[in-house]
């Protein structure tokens, strides 16, 4: 929750992603909803658009906070003294980043404790004008939108699930129309 916070995606931002991701989302809705023939949902296709549009935006945080954590580790390259406890907090700090992504028992997060921890190296040693904005724009490069074509599909495959599990639930419902005709 402190990711979406910290780095919002404000208005302008947003009708960027609708623009550039709109179209795609509503594809994999549509595709959802023509996959699903038995007709088992509750959804529309713009309910599930939008489903995945709030994904996009979800995204969009993250990949802000992945900019910002990158670019205050190279800045922090130049500005940390070379020996000392600082560097070697630095350095961890570093190699936890880049091995963030190792699954299993032995799985490092890079999370709020670590963030703190690289903020307040920031305000210590790198000078205010060179300080990484954390307000900065989001920028819509080749690496943001193959990350948030995996997101939406990724999105997509789990509403699809949701679809699925409630099936079972709506068996035991009865509709306005069945309900009408049992009891009128």
């Amino acid at each position: 929750m402190k990711i979406f916070q910290m780095f919002k995606i404000n208005a302008e931002e947003f009708r960027e992603l609708e623009e550039k991701f709109g179209q795609l989302c509503l594809y994999a809705s549509w595709q959802l909803m023509t996959n699903n023939s038995r007709n088992n949902h509750q959804l529309d296709v713009e309910d599930i658009k939008q489903e995945l549009l709030m994904a996009v935006i979800r995204a969009g945080s993250y990949y802000k906070r992945q900019t910002y954590i990158e670019s205050s580790f190279e800045v922090l390259e130049q500005y940390v003294p070379q020996d000392g406890i600082f560097r070697k907090v630095f350095d961890s700090l570093k190699d936890l980043w880049k091995n963030k992504t190792h699954h299993g028992a032995y799985r490092r997060k890079f999370g709020d404790p670590q963030e703190e921890i690289l903020e307040k190296l920031v305000r210590k040693f790198v000078p205010p004008q060179q300080r990484p904005d954390i307000n900065l724009k989001l920028s819509i490069n080749t690496k943001f939108i193959i990350y948030t074509k995996q997101i939406i599909w990724n999105a997509a495959r789990h509403v699809g699930k949701k679809i699925t599990k409630e099936k079972s639930v709506r068996v035991g419902q009865v509709s306005l129309s069945e309900h009408e005709h049992l009891y009128i």
